[in-house]
């Protein structure tokens, strides 16, 4: 096989796919110094050549569309590969933080749905206190995030399987502190393909596609109501959402300052965190690279401006 470093692969990939290293680099999740030091192969703090670790390895092979196992392959047997994550970033808390986030559930949340105080789920994030498995599996299915991630044995997040984590004959359910969450029974949130420009209200709106989604998970009961499903497009939301990624939106709920919201205007949908101000609201972008956005009441009433609603998790993410 005819093996390379793997600066040279991405350089390839770069050269082929037309991407700056600064884009190539928010892709991967990395700094651009740490994706330009791949590239020459040399480390200025060590003199030496660069090593990677597997969770930088890993994330540089989501960016270049492949497997992690097929990167292995195809870099060269000289690539200084470190077997051993950092602890901390290994670790059940800082995993737990992580999906936490990722599914947009607070500790207070999770808390509420474990009947335990919020300080146990900080306390767990902190790891001061060692997490029974029966409370993983717990914690596993109110997020409805792969089990062996927060074990540290994966970081792929999302099940392997829709509907999925503890079988019926499952030996935790008597064990002390086990929460048993239905995953069965579902509902379908529409997802939007298109947004006429007469809109008005979500019902003008148009769905060619459905996600079953646990009805255990979501917070409120009048789902057809109240949720939508939306795509992600683009990188202005980076690193808080991806392009492609499927977004939960809660129709009803009161958007405040600094929260994500998915809204309508200029004849098309944007997914932007809200600021108001007294006599403008302000649309910000996470990645600092796109401009945030003004505008006064009236320019957004010309625009034909409509509040969505306010995006509540990612509910999907292909990578």
């Amino acid at each position: 096989m005819n093996t390379k470093l793997i600066g040279e692969l991405i350089k390839e990939y770069r050269t082929l796919h037309n991407i700056s290293l600064r884009d190539f680099a928010k892709k991967a999740n990395v700094s651009h110094t740490y994706i330009s030091m791949l590239e020459k192969n040399y480390n200025p703090s060590s003199k030496k050549e660069p090593a990677i670790n597997i969770t930088n390895l890993n994330n540089i092979a989501l960016a270049l569309g492949i497997g992690l196992d097929e990167l292995i392959d195809n870099i060269s047997n000289d690539t200084i590969i470190e077997l051993k994550e950092p602890k901390m970033e290994n670790s059940f808390g800082n995993r737990l933080k992580n999906a936490l986030k990722y599914r947009g559930v607070s500790q207070k949340d999770l808390a509420d749905k474990l009947n335990v105080d919020k300080s146990t789920i900080t306390r767990y994030i902190k790891n001061e206190v060692e997490v029974g498995n029966s409370r993983i599996y717990a914690i596993a299915n109110i997020l409805n995030i792969n089990i062996a991630y927060l074990f540290g044995l994966t970081d792929s997040i999302e099940p392997s399987t829709d509907i999925q984590q503890i079988p019926s004959n499952n030996p935790f359910k008597n064990l002390k502190g086990y929460v048993d969450i239905d995953l069965s029974d579902t509902v379908k949130i529409p997802v939007v393909s298109s947004i006429p420009a007469s809109f008005n209200k979500t019902s003008n709106m148009i769905y060619d596609e459905y996600i079953n989604y646990p009805k255990s998970l979501l917070q409120y009961s009048d789902y057809k109501q109240r949720y939508i499903a939306m795509t992600v497009e683009g990188y202005s939301m980076y690193p808080d959402l991806y392009p492609g990624d499927r977004i939960l939106v809660d129709t009803k709920l009161e958007l405040n300052n600094g929260d994500i919201g998915a809204f309508y205007f200029n004849d098309e949908y944007t997914v932007k965190r809200i600021y108001f101000e007294p006599n403008r609201i302000i649309f910000k972008p996470t990645n600092p690279e796109h401009p945030e956005k003004s505008y006064s009441k009236k320019e957004l009433h010309e625009m034909g401006y409509h509040q969505i609603g306010k995006v509540v998790k990612i509910i999907e993410r292909k990578l």
